[in-house]
């Protein structure tokens, strides 16, 4: 949904439907463990702050949901060609999907909206001209988030007519997903691609999807189940149409056909919107009470285990209510605009604390990115407009302006105490005195193919929001490759990572790219900063004046 300016709905077709079809279940046995409870969060809007985004995540994680789905803007991160990338919005989408992280939530990602010079100029919701720059894009953003984002969801409401979100053809749709999914994999192997995300059980254009070619370019379908009459309960009987929830039996049957029988169906936004009805409104507008919108998410979920065990995961839409000026839409939300609890927040926790009070997952560590997403030295500045999926984009806030540097938190960066604090693994680290400042540098030589060293910091200071990692290296040989890992602990576990590459232009003293890290808020959290040369036979580099200082 995000933000809808019509639906065109066949009312007349709903309301004429007078024979009831019941819900297919003998496709797959009756399941008795709830699926995945997740919530749609705009994390990336510009009307929040990041003290309310963490607010956010928290409570959601408090109430026991176990995903977030985020929408991210191809649009955003590259906004003005397809070579360079908009690191702000990284930074920003990074502190969220941390913090989410650290509190066990797993995130799917909505990855969409054109920039205009993909499309010719054309709106955000005009496919690109060539969708390998949709590929490209999608790899790059599937590396730079490897191990911390769990799937990847192409578009929002492609099958949305009249004021929608895709004005391309189901089989430009289709070439879309041809043209990501193997990116998206080679990116992160892991993650997993969500293909549909359309309003309604909308089994018809799924079929015309597959027809044109999508099968096998996903691992996942999605789709919006909002009822049609808005209110009707969440086991209204499926009456042979898309416009309700209990559908959902079509789509698998047309997975099954298709030889998709072992693939989910996730439903990546469903819910109800509570606010007083009056004459005027459309079926899609009508409003339920607070106490039914509470009551109905709590039924959907027990209906869902019960009657479809293929549904995995379901998000509600969405986190707080909006301020768009339109009934319907601004009242989904389980938060208020002030983010305090609604009677649905409440009773969703109860339940799902309740039923299922197995503590969520701790953390593992982040596994090792295989491509290496390019990192730009000269971050593009922030828009004074963000291209966000709102069609009436709020205001941008100006880029933040950056504090004088604060002390370094790495007790020896500088080799100034010797080998003191610093490690050493499958590498000899000696004191030098070839340095770029001071009287001392280190010397890494490495004795195997992975060999580094490593040191870590100070606690982190409370008010931290960004960290800058910088360093200054030289190697014996032209174009070393050299890696620089970043992880933030919390006693010992890791809770966020950020890996980073770069080569050396010569054999003189150079300064690293400089990197932002966004840790995650968390206390008692330090960061552990790892430097190694890279390739089959990596050659000695030395390393001087490594620092992390908090840059806002």
């Amino acid at each position: 949904m995000f933000k809808v300016t019509a639906r065109i709905l066949v009312c007349a077709l709903v309301a004429s439907v007078a024979t009831t079809i019941a819900p297919t279940h003998s496709l797959a046995a009756t399941q008795t463990e709830l699926p995945g409870v997740g919530v749609q969060f705009h994390a990336m809007w510009s009307d929040y702050t990041d003290a309310q985004r963490y607010e956010v995540v928290d409570k959601m994680a408090d109430a026991g949901l176990k995903w977030l789905r985020i929408d991210f803007g191809w649009s955003s991160i590259q906004p003005q060609n397809g070579s360079s990338y908009a690191q702000w919005y990284f930074d920003r989408a990074d502190r969220v999907i941390n913090r989410a992280r650290a509190r066990g939530m797993k995130v799917l990602l909505t990855f969409w909206r054109t920039p205009g010079w993909a499309n010719g100029g054309q709106n955000p919701y005009v496919p690109p001209t060539n969708p390998a720059d949709f590929g490209r894009a999608a790899r790059y953003t599937a590396a730079y988030f490897k191990g911390r984002v769990d799937a990847y969801e192409v578009w929002n409401e492609p099958n949305l007519k009249g004021g929608g979100f895709w004005s391309g053809t189901i089989a430009d749709y289709a070439q879309l997903l041809r043209a990501s999914y193997d990116d998206f994999h080679a990116g992160d192997p892991n993650a997993k691609v969500v293909a549909g995300s359309v309003v309604y059980n909308d089994d018809a254009w799924l079929k015309a999807m597959y027809d044109a070619g999508a099968g096998g370019y996903f691992d996942v379908i999605s789709t919006h189940p909002y009822q049609g009459v808005a209110d009707e309960v969440p086991e209204a009987p499926d009456n042979g149409t898309k416009w309700r929830l209990s559908h959902v039996p079509a789509v698998r049957r047309l997975m099954i056909n298709n030889g998709d029988g072992d693939k989910p169906i996730w439903f990546t936004e469903f819910g109800w919107s509570n606010h007083a009805n009056y004459s005027g409104l459309g079926n899609w507008e009508q409003g339920v009470t607070s106490e039914q919108q509470a009551d109905y998410f709590v039924r959907a979920i027990k209906y869902v285990r019960n009657n479809f065990p293929y549904v995995k995961n379901m998000f509600w839409y969405n986190e707080r209510n909006q301020d768009a000026g339109k009934i319907q839409l601004d009242n989904y939300g389980l938060l208020h605009r002030d983010l305090s609890p609604k009677p649905v927040y409440t009773r969703v926790k109860s339940f799902l604390t309740s039923v299922a009070p197995a503590p969520l997952p701790e953390p593992t560590p982040l596994p090792e990115p295989t491509v290496e997403p390019t990192i730009d030295p000269t971050p593009l500045p922030e828009p004074t407009v963000e291209p966000t999926i709102d069609p009436t984009p709020l205001p941008e806030p100006t880029v933040e302006p950056t504090t004088p540097e604060r002390k370094n938190l790495l007790p020896n960066g500088n080799f100034e105490s010797g080998r003191r604090h610093w490690g050493a693994k499958g590498a000899k680290l000696t004191v030098a005195r070839i340095r770029h400042e001071g009287r001392r540098a280190g010397r890494i030589s490495p004795t195997t193919r992975v060999a580094g060293i490593s040191t870590t910091s100070k606690l982190l200071p409370e008010d931290v929001r960004s960290l800058r990692v910088t360093g200054w290296v030289k190697s014996r040989a032209a174009r070393q490759r050299i890696k620089v890992e970043m992880k933030e602990l919390v006693r010992g576990r890791v809770v966020a990572q950020r890996t980073m590459w770069f080569r050396t232009k010569s054999r003189r003293w150079q300064s690293m790219p400089s990197v932002r890290f966004m840790p995650t808020g968390l206390d008692d959290a330090r960061i552990k900063v790892r430097i190694r040369p890279v390739g089959k036979r990596p050659r000695p580099i030395f390393v001087d004046a490594f620092g992390v200082t908090p840059a806002s």
